[in-house]
């Protein structure tokens, strides 16, 4: 846990019995943060009391590999490897879950094809929130659940997509992006359009493989594993790169997240905090136990790459 206002990184002590072991997942709420993992289940970390309470497939978890969570104003939402399972945030039962996973349509019935429709697919990897509805990514396609009208609808290569692994999912607005093999698609909800962008012959995009994204007020970013952060802004529609160059720790992008108008960027060789203002990167990178990010190693900014004339030295170049 990184103190913003002092600058200092404290360590948080991991649930029931230790038993939670690395992170795949995280989000924040007002009060917890909530933690998947690649087989032990799900944890919430209590940041008023100090405490973790954790779930399990045991306990009635959708799945103990949680690839992605997402948070609304009532319900905790969790991604894993057997579908999709949804708590009241609050709830410190151990029986409070709804879990949702793909079936075969319910009926033909035209009157009633609307609520006919399941969860495209159990192989879940990304998640994001839109008002009362939640976008679910899958190595299937993309489903759409309308929490209010407990309805699903399903997006694949059918539908307007042109591939249907979808290996991140990112809310901006009305308009929800989806990155895949193919590149990022934009689906504008109140047009029912599609606007595509390629990362193959004369596409805009840099990089072969999204693994996260996420929305800021200007732009929306993708992080990649081999070609740093690219960056769209909203209002010209246009494609830049953020990478080794411009002084990431690593090309190979595994997590990103907005604070305000500052990136955070995780790496496979440690932790970028990025100025959109400014352009300014600072770079926290382990010491001594491999575990340990407490040390500021250096700040860059565009203007001292651009006046060195190179880029700080990665194992993973640009």
């Amino acid at each position: 846990r990184y103190d913003k206002r002092y600058g200092v990184w404290n360590r948080t002590r991991l649930g029931r019995r230790n038993s939670l072991g690395g992170a795949t997942a995280l989000a924040v709420d007002p009060r917890y943060l909530w933690m998947g993992t690649a087989g032990k289940g799900l944890g919430r970390y209590d940041k008023i009391t100090d405490r973790w309470f954790v779930w399990g497939a045991e306990d009635g978890l959708v799945g103990d590999k949680v690839r992605a969570i997402a948070v609304d104003e009532t319900n905790v939402w969790i991604g894993a490897a057997g579908g999709v399972g949804k708590l009241t945030r609050l709830s410190d039962t151990f029986t409070g879950w709804v879990n949702y996973t793909s079936a075969m349509s319910l009926t033909a019935d035209e009157l009633t094809r609307e609520y006919s429709e399941s969860l495209v697919s159990n192989d879940v990897w990304s998640l994001a929130v839109q008002g009362d509805k939640v976008w679910v990514g899958t190595r299937h396609g993309a489903s759409q659940y309308h929490d209010r009208r407990d309805v699903w609808r399903a997006f694949t290569t059918s539908d307007g997509l042109p591939d249907n692994e979808i290996t991140a999912v990112c809310v901006d607005g009305a308009d929800t992006y989806f990155a895949h093999n193919a590149g990022v698609s934009v689906y504008h909800t109140g047009l029912d359009a599609w606007d595509h962008y390629a990362n193959l012959g004369e596409g805009p995009l840099v990089g072969e493989h999204i693994s996260t994204a996420v929305a800021g007020p200007d732009a929306i970013w993708f992080g990649t594993l081999d070609a740093g952060v690219m960056r769209l802004d909203k209002a010209a529609r246009k494609w830049t790169q953020l990478g080794v160059a411009e002084g990431l720790p690593h090309r190979s992008v595994l997590s990103l997240a907005m604070d305000g108008l500052q990136l955070w960027v995780g790496t496979h060789r440690g932790l970028a905090r990025y100025d959109t203002r400014t352009d300014g990167i600072v770079v926290f990178m382990p010491y001594g136990d491999s575990e340990d990010l407490q040390r500021m190693v250096r700040t860059t900014t565009m203007e001292e790459v651009r006046r060195d004339g190179s880029a700080p030295e990665s194992p993973g170049g640009r």
